[in-house]
């Protein structure tokens, strides 16, 4: 891949060792390999059956049925991703492998974007360990007994694709500071509009780095004023033919105050101030522990400090000793490879990026340094302003978790940016910085590019066994996915017994059920209404607390008693991290009243639902209704 000439790095290496990796050959091969190897161990394991992923599929099949999103469907999110879905259903026809073929080929795009960018902006390893970052420890990891939090199948798929469409445009940007063309422009003022329309945080976090980066370029290439107003224009009339488009197609389906108001829904919740106190909430963020997580933060930090005042006595005292030759230098990356692996024990991998906000900072700091008090070349400032933008992204994006930044949960996407520029750090910039002040930056080279293998290889490890552990077969063909087996989860006094209770649920539906029967799946159980191909005749998705607390219980009850279903299940989820446990009990109590007015069982599977006693499922049929069957 050749390299872009507006954003190649300084001319010297960081490490002169560095130049004897032939990484531009054998590493898109080992990156390949890699992805092969995750798509393999992890496939048909990357969601969880019952939290959050099976809106991501009912979703996407009801709007290839016809259904039509905000009108037929409460939903809480920004509309691109389902209607991206749900346009690849009508292509192909539903599946949720079908989903995640799709997705791998986002994975794929993103890893040629980030391979190429990072190899531009810094140097061919960087590139390679960006790329090869990504995919093990963020595309296809697992960290949690809840799956979701990959990008092949996410809990909600507007996250990653937020993510994925900011690359591209970033991308973008790159090429339009090396050649300024109005069209090139054009595609990034359309990208950053499909951005609007995924999560606000990456909206954000896209545009005030794309904002701060075209107002540096126009200084950069001298246009006048007039010709920066038209490249806005053209920037802006591109940005909202998302928005329109979408107005438009809803203005046919519902009135037009509606139609106005339903692409930008989600943008609204994010100021619901009852959300941000809730446990949940004040766990993402880290707010909830503020002085142990500011703790953690400092304590990261310092270690990081520490090594690196280590390394720079070694590095002085190892090159005057031994030379900086290339036998030395692998000496040294053997070495601290090997002290990772035996204390990995010891080493809290998944919070290696707590400090990460303060660290970025500190390079945005350096980086507007260097704008400002070091003359540049055209070229030069060229390449600043580009990792000035990433940078900037990378920081606005952790935000949301400050003072809990981590690789799993939101991580999986929240912290991909910053740790890619963490991952320079450590291979470029300070390897740069010792060769500057020392001479040569053989210590510090060596133990990034360890620290930087040892945690893809941890991570990479800890996604396996979890997946591992998952190989209980639900549902069929396209929909086969695997839940944790009986023999791997539980005790034998409390045997883990999800999947198999959740496959007798899909039998039974199948079976007893006649085609044309509805049934709503309560509180979050849609994968059900998905896998028996039931649609639910009420306007809602999932009604987890947190869930109606954005949208109320009012709506949620009066489609319900409108549209009453021919059945209802109930299945056990507990929701604690709302502060709400159980549906009917702790939250949407008027629901569960109505439902056991009108309702009768007509099948139990397991223990009763929200007892505390067990995992089960109870089949309900309406009172009005032939109960014989």
């Amino acid at each position: 891949m050749s390299a872009d000439p507006a954003a190649i790095p300084d001319p010297n290496p960081a490490s002169d060792s560095f130049q004897n990796i032939k990484i531009d050959r054998w590493g898109p091969i080992l990156l390949l390999l890699a992805l092969l190897v995750m798509a393999v161990i992890s496939w048909g394991r990357w969601m969880d059956i019952l939290v959050d992923f099976g809106l991501q599929v009912y979703t996407p099949w009801q709007l290839s049925q016809g259904q039509v999103l905000y009108k037929d469907i409460i939903y809480i999110h920004g509309p691109l991703s389902a209607y991206i879905h749900s346009f690849v259903f009508m292509l192909f026809g539903p599946g949720i492998s079908v989903l995640a073929w799709f997705n791998i080929g986002l994975i794929i795009i993103l890893t040629v974007i980030i391979h190429q960018l990072f190899r531009n902006l810094f140097n061919p390893l960087t590139g390679f360990l960006a790329a090869l970052s990504f995919i093990v420890v963020f595309a296809f990891g697992n960290y949690l007994q809840t799956s979701n939090y990959n990008f092949v199948c996410a809990y909600e798929y507007t996250l990653p694709h937020g993510v994925f469409l900011s690359f591209v445009a970033i991308h973008q940007f790159v090429n339009y500071l090396r050649t300024p063309l109005p069209r090139t422009l054009f595609w990034i003022g359309l990208l950053s509009g499909l951005i609007l329309l995924t999560k606000p945080e990456v909206f954000l976090a896209e545009m005030v780095a794309i904002g701060t980066g075209l107002l540096l370029a126009f200084q950069t290439h001298e246009t006048s004023i007039k010709n920066n107003l038209q490249k806005i224009l053209i920037f802006c009339s591109a940005f909202f033919i998302p928005s329109l488009v979408f107005i438009f197609y809803f203005s046919l389906h519902m009135p037009i105050e509606q139609a106005l108001e339903s692409p930008f829904t989600h943008l609204t919740y994010i100021f619901n101030s009852e959300i941000k106190t809730s446990p949940f909430y004040k766990g993402v963020t880290g707010t909830g522990f503020f002085w142990e997580n500011l703790r953690n933060l400092f304590i990261i930090l310092g270690s990081y400090l520490f090594i690196y005042t280590v390394l720079t006595t070694l590095n002085k005292g190892i090159v005057r000793r031994y030379g900086n030759t290339r036998a030395i230098y692998w000496i040294c990356f053997s070495g601290f490879l090997a002290l990772l692996i035996i204390f990995k024990d010891f080493i809290f991998w998944m919070d290696l990026m707590r400090p990460l906000p303060l660290i970025l900072i500190a390079y945005i700091g350096m980086l507007v340094y260097r704008w400002l008090y070091r003359s540049q070349t055209p070229q030069e400032k060229k390449r600043l302003i580009s990792i000035l933008i990433v940078t900037l992204f990378s920081l606005i994006l952790v935000v949301k978790i400050f003072l809990n930044v981590h690789v799993q949960h939101y991580g999986f996407a929240l912290t991909l940016p910053g740790f890619l520029i963490f991952a320079a750090l450590l291979i470029y910039e300070l390897p740069l910085a010792f060769k500057t002040i020392q001479g040569s930056s053989l210590m510090p080279s060596a133990f990034g590019l360890a620290l930087l293998l040892a945690h893809t290889v941890m991570m990479g490890w800890a996604s396996f066994n979890m997946y591992e552990m998952k190989d209980f077969p639900i549902g069929e063909g396209r929909d086969r996915v695997y839940d944790f087996s009986p023999h791997r989860m539980g005790t034998p006094a409390q045997p883990y017994v999800r999947g198999i209770l959740f496959n007798y649920a899909l039998e039974w539906i199948d079976q007893k059920m006649g085609p044309e029967e509805e049934f709503v799946a309560f509180p979050a159980a849609n994968m059900l209404n998905y896998m028996s191909r039931r649609r639910s005749p009420i306007i809602a998705g999932i009604f987890n607390p947190g869930v109606l607390v954005l949208t109320g219980e009012g709506p949620l009850l009066n489609s319900l008693k409108k549209n009453a279903p021919d059945h209802i299940v109930l299945v056990d989820q507990e929701f604690p991290h709302f502060g709400a446990r159980f549906f009917g009990r702790d939250y949407a109590r008027d629901t569960f009243h109505w439902i056991v007015q009108h309702y009768q069982v007509a099948q139990q599977i397991g223990a009763r639902p929200f007892s505390h006693q067990g995992f089960g499922i109870q089949i309900l049929k309406r009172k009005s209704l032939d109960t014989d069957q």
